[in-house]
């Protein structure tokens, strides 16, 4: 497999953006110890970035119908399967994994993470769960839950992410 270096940003609020502090790091091959790419040495204000900009796109997203959320999880998974190659290759080049033994089975698994959640989101229902009250009924609902951090095993970068967002 040839290497190609890249310079990749992170994405805070939709967009792709450098760490306030400018400052980056090399990614490096475990296999053959090259240089793969640059990435951003994110920062503690990073994180309040991409935090305050997660908060504010959760009410937007708390807001749409279960059929809506569903549809975008969809288009994660379709945009996922677009770029299967490519994804299984940098992960490869990021973990060593074998490509065709490990890091294609993880990009599968990654679409089918984001399709499971997409169909639970369309059949997750409210519940009745007993009152001590017998006068009272108890009405519980599922809501999207808001901003989640996740700190993820270096082994499976795309997949235990994804259990959690999804």
């Amino acid at each position: 497999m040839t290497t190609t270096t890249s310079d990749y940003g992170m994405v805070i609020a939709g967009k792709w953006v450098e760490s306030e502090s400018g400052a980056r790091m090399d990614a490096t091959s475990p296999a053959s110890g090259e240089t793969i790419g640059s990435v951003p040495k994110g920062t503690r204000e990073d994180a309040q970035r991409a935090i305050a900009a997660a908060n504010a796109a959760w009410r937007e997203w708390a807001a749409r119908s279960p059929f809506e959320r569903a549809a975008a999880m969809e288009r994660v998974a379709e945009l996922i399967v677009e770029r299967r190659d490519e994804l299984a290759r940098t992960l490869t080049l990021d973990q060593g994994k074998p490509l065709h033994a490990e890091s294609y089975g993880e990009v599968d698994e990654l679409v089918e993470y984001w399709r499971m959640a997409a169909a639970d989101t369309t059949r997750l229902e409210g519940s009745m769960p007993p009152s001590v009250d017998a006068s009272k009924r108890v009405l519980a609902y599922r809501v999207p839950r808001g901003v989640v951090g996740a700190i993820t095993p270096w082994n499976w970068p795309y997949t235990m992410a994804a259990e959690l967002m999804a």
